[in-house]
């Protein structure tokens, strides 16, 4: 700061008001008394945002009245009528039961295809997977019936959270407005372009609306828009002042200050405005250079003024040359006596002349011609330099920083912050990071006010307990980056010694700021306003009309608004300067005041209440429940001030109310006259369901829905409505399960009167069993084959978990005894493809049952898991037939057949042994069979299977399959070595086992017993191995036999067992054979028997891999090239095999089926005999002869002689290669003289082919 002035302590008048404190006290509206307004009751008063138009909201802070006393009396005649009627109360919504949160949902994998269960030489991935149903395929009729595919359950393919109700995708959402706006016609009719005051220039807006105009005059309205004065300037001016260029209103609504473009600032009171109260005049650049004088050179427009705290003769103002000065006028003995102090800038030289008034301002000249504007063009103008002045305005409360006079000053350079109390002080200076910038730059301030914990209660001031006093906050900005500055003060006691040596503690105040946070608007914005809207949320004009919202406390953009040009004028000052609209938008007490070319208009940004009436003036009350849904639950998008941090306790009740309202009226009389009120609009009925459901999820309580909405609809006649839209959300879990009885048992018996059974099902496994009617849904599962359902109401319903296998055990009863009755039919075909993938169920329950899921969810048992496993161990594992229900639980196909031991394992087993064997496996990795004092264990398990093994065959159909038999020695086998500590079997028994896996000739099941024969061996020693030799042999169990054979190290029978087993890959085959016989090259009694070996296997060696056999023969045996030459009757192959030998580097290149190795090639052969060498070259000539020169040329090339060559390349007429070889070996010579014979005898065939 350059200069800073002092303290005014000579003024002698009484202007130093207390500071003015708004109350924030609004009018009350009328009670309405239409369906919109009953609404608008539901949702409560919300102070300065109802539905009334704006225009009339403007008298709820008309605070001019209350110097109406220092004024002459003016007529009330066109004002709007304020009534006085009390907010309406809401009656106390009764308390609800809470309904409990809907369980997250589990998806369960796909049923798995029976070859790739746990048993099987190669385990799935998800170990949890559903058993499968392999058996049936070899257990179809013997008419050769086709195999039904088995279809998974129905909950494989349904996610809890799958189903999505359509209803709402034909709702369309209604434009959303940010703001109500209102032209302020009164006003506007009075400052247009062509009216007698002029076009309005600038705006001031707090208390009173004060609009500086072209003519220079300046026009003052109340919020009713009654012209409370036109100020004009004095008669008694040398010049005219020129259009008003800034205007200030005080703190108490009783001063104006105006400055016009040339430089003249006018202080009036309102109560006497005929003439001005104090008088700035602009001085002259000599009376400045000499000395004498302070303040705005003439024909410079005054770009900014503004009041100081509350008094009313201390004005701030700045000028278009970047100037700004510090006014106090006051009075001394009824003479003004005014101090003018420069804050910033610099006067211009001798040499430089004011900027002049702005063009855009149209004068008014006067009798004398007085306003006539002058420029001189030889003379260099002042640098224009934008200036804004912020002056911190007194909050709703005092603050510590009160006293101190705070003004923020900015330009394109620097931001610097004084105080002009106790003693002028530059408190805070920061630079413009970026110099160079040439945006206009902005600041305003937000004073200190009362925080509350309750958002709600910043905008209703005395509701509730006042909370502690903010700081104030000033935003600035150079561009598009917001900077927020807290300002604060902090006070320290200083020891002072006086002339006597005395100390005194003195108190003395500092201020600190503190820099907050930072907005970024976008790396293509550039800020052309700054104004607060309230404590939390900023408006910011860009682009440059486009209004953005800002919530300051998150930093989120909340709305954005564009406008239209006309709207926001820009005011020019001078020629030099770009133009601004920062001075035409004001806010006061949330009203956004835009002034445009010949319009004014107010603007209030809509609150979540206002948002809910607009939904409902259009007529969604629906959208209305949605919107006041997601303002409940926060996910409302927009501006949210106004709501606490939680909402709920405000929007709940008002929510439950709006859609009692909304319900009302829909099902009112008059809507249902004309019938069952459906035709009318087809989705309005399913939408309130669907809206009213989430509405009631979101708060957590569904007795509206269910008590209320459900018995309007039903009542109607139009109840089917209400379950259409129902299910999905049902099913998509978007309600919770637990739905009242008499609802749940409607849902099911709609679906059962419309024939749609699986929905049904779904519904049943859907909706807490507590709440269902047990019987009626048993009965209806067992009427349709529901099982899944049925299995979840004996679960979660019943706590039974062995009914639902002694249904099972019945339908797999009756599929063998209709297999066997009706074999052949076209009836059995159709019952077994819906059957049969019923039946297979059984074991995917018992997946889940046994390691402790539930089914078909899959989630854990949070209770009673381990009583389900030892009731269903106990059923299963029960040596005889058993009484289930009071019912005799009976296998046998015939009727009064006999019934063997362990009826209901052998059922499972007869029907898939694998599928039943695979949830053993996993129930054997569940820790519930360790304890000792379990009645069923590992033991008991395995010792069952080898008694069901052990049993005689009888004569009737109780006999297990032999894959059912293998089936369960593989589980035997793979489960010893796995739990040697709980499963202890005799050596008699465990070869019985091995011998009866080598002994099976099914070949399908090969390699599943090869495994579970290597499992068994790694914990059993077998004796005879001579006898398990042959048996492995004859089994095929080659992998075994090579791990005999390697240990013992007999290496010509480990290359015939690899040579034998077609198990094993060509990599793996040929490495293996490379490594045995280069093991026993030394060796060569054994070497010849492998050479011989791979002579005797040369024709599946070649078939298996060609490159591979060439490398291993040529390496080891290169006799035997001719051999597999002749075993390769294709000529490609052939030519292949060769390649190989000659150029290996090239060999790979002609494979496709063998790229995915990396291959070493071996250098070209040294072994090839001419003959082979021969039809190579021939070969060459044939498939590809421009690569037969550079083979001669290259190493390979080298063992080709010079007859052989000529020998075949004369058969296919390669004449050039010809000349080439006889020049490699004869010289030049030579070769000419062929090339000639060449050309000779090819001249003569041509004559002799035209002859």
């Amino acid at each position: 700061m350059d200069e800073i002035l002092g303290d005014d302590d000579s003024e002698q008048v009484n202007e130093e008001e207390e500071p003015f404190k708004y109350a924030g006290l609004d009018a009350p509206t009328e009670d309405p008394k239409d369906y919109n307004s009953q609404l608008h009751d539901i949702l409560g008063h919300d102070d300065e945002a109802g539905e009334r138009e704006v225009e009339v909201e403007l008298r709820q802070f008309d605070d001019s009245d209350e110097f109406e006393t220092q004024v002459r009396a003016q007529s009330n005649q066109g004002g709007y009528p304020v009534t006085d009627s009390k907010p309406v109360s809401l009656p106390a919504s009764p308390q609800r039961a809470t309904s409990p949160e809907p369980q997250d949902p589990h998806k369960r994998p796909a049923f798995l295809h029976p070859h790739v269960s746990r048993l099987r030489s190669f385990v799935p991935q998800d170990r949890h997977s559903s058993a499968s149903h392999a058996s049936y395929a070899s257990q179809r009729s013997a008419s050769g019936l086709p195999t039904p595919s088995a279809v998974p359950s129905h909950f494989s393919a349904i996610s809890r959270s799958s189903s999505r109700s359509r209803l709402s995708d034909r709702s369309q959402k209604p434009v959303r407005d940010a703001f109500r706006w209102t032209t302020l016609d009164t006003a506007s009719s009075l400052t247009h372009s062509a009216s007698l005051y002029g076009r309005a220039t600038v705006l001031a807006a707090n208390g009173l609306i004060c609009l500086g105009t072209s003519s220079s005059r300046a026009l003052i309205f109340d919020f009713r828009q009654q012209l409370k004065h036109v100020i004009t300037p004095p008669n008694t001016l040398a010049t005219h002042p020129g259009a008003v260029t800034a205007i200030a209103l005080s703190t108490d609504h009783t001063y104006v200050a105006v400055g016009h473009a040339r430089g003249h600032i006018f202080l009036y009171d309102l109560s006497s405005p005929q003439t001005p109260a104090r008088t700035v005049e602009p001085v002259a650049l000599k009376a400045v250079l000499a000395g004498r004088k302070e303040g705005h050179l003439i024909d410079t427009p005054v770009s900014h003024v503004s009041f100081v705290g509350a008094r009313h003769t201390a004005i701030v103002s700045a000028d278009a040359a970047g100037l700004a000065f510090y006014h106090s006028l006051g009075k001394l003995f009824f003479v003004e006596a005014s101090d003018v102090v420069r804050i910033l800038g610099r006067y211009p030289t001798p040499e430089e002349v004011p900027i002049g008034p702005a063009t855009e301002a149209r004068l008014r000249t006067d009798a004398k011609g007085k306003g006539k504007a002058t420029d001189n063009a030889s003379h260099t103008r002042v640098p224009t330099v934008i200036v804004r002045v912020a002056s911190l305005p007194l909050g709703t409360t005092q603050h510590s920083t009160d006293p101190y006079q705070i003004q923020a000053l900015i330009t394109p350079s620097k931001l610097i912050v004084v105080g002009f109390k106790p003693s002028p002080k530059t408190w805070f200076r920061r630079h413009n990071p970026n110099q160079g910038s040439k945006n206009e730059p902005l600041l305003a301030w937000f004073p200190a006010h009362i925080a509350s914990g309750d958002t709600a209660k910043q905008v209703n001031p005395g509701r509730g307990k006042p909370g502690p006093t903010t700081s104030p906050v000033l935003v600035y900005t150079w561009g598009n980056v917001l900077h927020f500055l807290s300002v604060k003060e902090d006070r320290v006691t200083q020891r002072i010694r006086d002339n006597k040596g005395k100390v005194d503690k003195l108190e003395v105040g500092t201020l600190i700021f503190n820099e907050l946070k930072t907005i970024d608007l976008g790396e293509y914005e550039q800020a052309r306003a700054l104004q607060w809207l309230n404590a939390q949320q900023l408006l910011v004009v860009v682009r440059p009309t486009v209004i953005y919202v800002y919530d300051i406390p998150s930093s989120n953009r909340v709305e954005t608004v564009e406008l239209d040009h006309s709207w926001l004028h820009p005011v020019m000052f001078t020629p030099q300067m770009p133009a601004s609209v920062s001075h035409n938008v004001k806010v006061y007490k949330g009203k956004t005041f835009l002034l445009g070319q010949d319009e004014l208009r107010v603007g209030t940004l809509l609150s979540w209440a206002d948002h809910i009436l607009n939904r409902v003036k259009s007529g969604d009350f629906i959208g209305s429940i949605d919107l006041a849904r997601e303002y409940y639950t926060s996910t409302a998008p927009g501006s949210t001030y106004g709501l606490p941090s939680d909402p709920r306790p405000i929007v709940g009740t008002k929510l439950l109310e709006l859609m009692a309202s909304s319900a009302q009226f829909a099902f009112s009389e008059q809507r249902m006259r004309e019938g069952s009120g459906a035709n009318i609009d087809p989705t309005l009925y399913p939408r309130l369901v669907e809206a009213c459901a989430r509405a009631c999820v979101a708060m957590g309580d569904m007795s509206f829905f269910y008590d209320d909405l459900w018995e309007d609809y039903a009542e109607h006649g139009i109840g089917a409505i209400f379950l259409e839209t129902f299910i999905p959300l049902v099913l998509d879990n978007t309600v919770p399960s637990n739905i009242p009885p008499v609802v749940s048992q409607r849902l099911v018996a709609h679906c059962d009167e419309r024939g749609e059974h699986k929905q049904a099902e779904k519904l049943l496994w859907h909706i807490d069993p507590e709440c269902l009617d047990v019987n009626h849904a048993i009965g209806l599962c067992k009427r349709y084959a529901l099982y899944d359902a049925l299995i979840y109401v004996y679960n979660a319903g019943l706590h039974d978990y062995v009914s639902p296998i002694v249904e099972f055990l019945a339908l797999i009863r009756d599929i063998q005894k209709r297999r066997r009755e009706d074999s052949g039919s076209k009836a059995l075909d159709a019952y077994l493809e819906e059957a049969v993938p019923n039946a297979y169920k059984v074991y995917d329950y018992l997946n889940n049952i046994l390691t402790g899921l539930s089914y078909p969810s899959k989630r854990h048992m949070d209770n009673g898991a381990d009583q389900a496993k030892s009731n269903v161990y106990s059923f299963l594992c029960f040596g005889r037939s058993s009484t289930w229900a009071g019912k005799l639980v009976l296998t046998a196909e015939e009727d009064g057949g006999i019934e063997p031991p362990y009826p209901y394992l052998r059922q499972l087993l007869r029907f898939d042994a694998e599928a039943l064997l695979n949830s053993l496996d996993l129930a054997f990795e569940d820790s519930y069979l360790n304890g000792p004092d379990e009645a069923v264990s590992r033991q008991v398990i395995i010792n069952i299977l080898l008694d069901v093994l052990a049993s005689p065959p009888t004569s009737g159909s109780s006999n297990l399959s032999a894959s059912a038999t293998s089936f369960i020695r593989i589980f035997i086998a793979r489960n010893v070595p796995k739990y040697p500590q709980f499963i202890h079997i005799s050596p008699n028994a465990l070869r019985r086992i091995l011998v009866a896996l080598a002994s099976d000739s099914d070949s399908e099941t090969r390699e599943d017993r090869q495994l579970a024969a290597e499992f068994l061996l790694s914990v059993y020693n077998p004796t005879g191995e001579n006898e398990l030799r042959e048996l492995f042999k004859r089994a095929g169990f080659f992998r075994i036999l090579r791990s005999m054979y390697r240990a013992e190290k007999q290496w010509v029978l480990l290359a015939e067992a690899y040579l034998q087993d077609p198990g094993v890959g060509a990599h793996e085959l040929f490495t293996n054979l490379d490594r045995l016989v280069e093991r026993t090259r030394a060796q060569k009694d054994r070497f010849d028997e492998i050479i011989a070996l791979i002579q005797n296997y040369l024709h599946p060696l070649v078939q298996l891999g060609l490159i591979q056999t060439a490398y291993l023969l040529d390496k080891f045996s290169p006799s035997l090239h001719v051999q597999a030459t002749e075993l390769l009757k294709a000529q490609h192959l052939r030519f292949k095999y060769l390649r190989a030998l000659v150029q290996p580097h090239l060999a790979w290149e002609m494979d496709d089926d063998e790229q995915e190795t990396m291959h070493i090639a071996p250098p070209p052969s040294q072994h090839l005999d001419a003959d082979l060498q021969r039809e190579y070259l021939s070969l060459m000539c044939q498939e590809e002869p421009d690569t037969v020169l550079p083979l001669l040329e290259s190493d390979s090339g080298a063992s080709f002689g010079v007859e052989q060559i000529i020998d075949v390349c004369s058969q296919h007429k390669m004449f050039n290669v010809i000349v080439w070889a006889i020049g490699r070996d004869s010289g030049a010579a030579p070769a000419i003289k062929q090339l000639e014979e060449f050309q000779q005898n090819q001249t003569a065939e041509i004559i002799q082919a035209h002859a």
